[in-house]
């Protein structure tokens, strides 16, 4: 017990100055309790903080969305740009600390996406899941998951809304 609870202080004080960072800055890395006791008692807070920067995430697509479509309706055109719309921090892709990735195609509509969980641009692509998102980038919409094994799922093209 006199080695738990040390351990135990020790572990909460990190999750609580990682919890005060941005969500691009946070540490990815997990750590394990050396004391038994703490291994029960303890969670892993990097998991805590990935769903709730997904969810975040979701949250700052949908307020982007909404606003590309106002836009449009008032403008009859999509804005070229996020900063055209002036949406501040709702505009910023907590993955990343930059805006999240917007492009206007004529024909298609517009294509906008966070890079997601891996932190990197994989294009829009993204995997086909209602929960926590484990490769590829996040869209503001998501589609029902697939039947076929997790093994088996391939990532999905982009998704271009109007």
């Amino acid at each position: 017990m006199r080695f738990a609870i040390p351990e135990m202080e020790s572990w909460m004080d990190d999750l609580i100055a990682e919890s005060r960072k941005p969500h691009w800055q946070r540490s990815e890395e997990s750590r394990t309790p050396r004391n038994p006791l703490n291994v029960f008692l303890l969670m892993d807070g990097k998991e805590f903080f990935r769903r709730e920067a997904v969810e975040l995430t979701r949250m700052r697509l949908f307020g982007c969305v909404a606003a590309i479509r106002l836009h449009k309706q008032r403008t009859g055109r999509y804005p070229s740009q996020l900063s055209e719309l002036n949406l501040g921090e709702m505009a910023t892709d907590p993955f990343s600390g930059k805006p999240f990735v917007y492009r206007v195609d004529p024909k298609r509509g517009f294509l906008l996406y966070s890079v997601g969980v891996n932190r990197k641009d994989d294009g829009g692509e993204f995997e086909p899941t209602l929960s926590m998102p484990l490769e590829g980038d996040i869209p503001p919409l998501y589609l029902a998951p697939s039947q076929a094994p997790a093994n088996q799922r391939q990532l999905l093209p982009p998704t271009w809304l109007k």
